[in-house]
Order: C-alpha cells, then sequence, then structure tokens
C-alpha cells in the first residue's frame, strides 16, 4: 500500500512538470483530469483495478501511462457501491411504495454500517429481493 502511494506522488509530480511545458489545450485538459481523479477519487483502492494480484501495475510507464477511459472506469469501479446505493434511493424517491422501501432501509441499517464494505451475502439479500419485486410487479 506504501508503495501504491510513494508511485501516486511520483505521477503527481510528473504530471505537474508535463503540465509546465508548452501543451496543447486537449493535453492540458487530460492532464488536469488525470490529476483531478489522483488526488480526489483514490480513497477505498480506487485503481485496486489496475493492478494484478501481485500488486504490479498492469500498464507499463506507471498510472500516467494508463489511458483516461481506463482511469475512470476504474474510478467508478471503486465507488460502484456507492453507486448503488443512491440509485436505491433514487429508486424509492421516483417510485414511493411498501416494495421499493425495503432497500432504502437495508442500506441504511446493513449496508452502510458494514465496514469496509457489505458483504456478499447482502448483494446477493439485494438482488433476489429486486428480481422477486420485479417479477411480482410485472405479474399484478
Amino acid at each position: 500500500m506504501l508503495d501504491f502511494y510513494t508511485e501516486l506522488q511520483d505521477t503527481i509530480e510528473s504530471l505537474r512538470r508535463s503540465e509546465s511545458e508548452e501543451t496543447p489545450i486537449a493535453q492540458k485538459v487530460s492532464i488536469w483530469f488525470r490529476q483531478f481523479l489522483l488526488h480526489n477519487c483514490n480513497n477505498r483502492l480506487t485503481f485496486y483495478s489496475l493492478y494484478n494480484s501481485k500488486g504490479i501495475l498492469l500498464t507499463e510507464g506507471g498510472i500516467n501511462k494508463v489511458p483516461l477511459p481506463r482511469l475512470i472506469q476504474a474510478c467508478l469501479l471503486s465507488h460502484v457501491e456507492n453507486i448503488c446505493f443512491a440509485m436505491m434511493f433514487l429508486n424509492f424517491a421516483y417510485c414511493a411504495n411498501l416494495l421499493s422501501l425495503v432497500l432504502p432501509i437495508s442500506v441504511l441499517f446493513y449496508g452502510l454500517l458494514e465496514n469496509p464494505k457489505p458483504s456478499n451475502r447482502y448483494w446477493r439479500f439485494v438482488t433476489i429481493y429486486l428480481v422477486c419485486t420485479i417479477a411480482f410487479k410485472f405479474f399484478y
């Protein structure tokens, strides 16, 4: 984990050096966006999907050589549970009934209290509940 943060600091410094040089506008935007992702999206192993099981970066040349769409994908993958929790609340806000109330209650009373993230049992329960709810709404 310490290697990740030292590599992160090295990447940020190299991005700052390349930003100071004369570069086209598109490349400056790309550099700024990479800095934003590295600074603001590195909690809870944001770029975990960029590494293999031995902790080695999958692309050569460091994080600053990873394609920008891959960085965005890694950022979204690291926050997928927060996105799911938000969608559960939005579903309840859009379609407020007792069937859709179960998901926000499960998030508040179990999902957010699990540290560092909910177990597979919780996600299986949510999946099975959603399938049953969709089937129930389809037939009735």
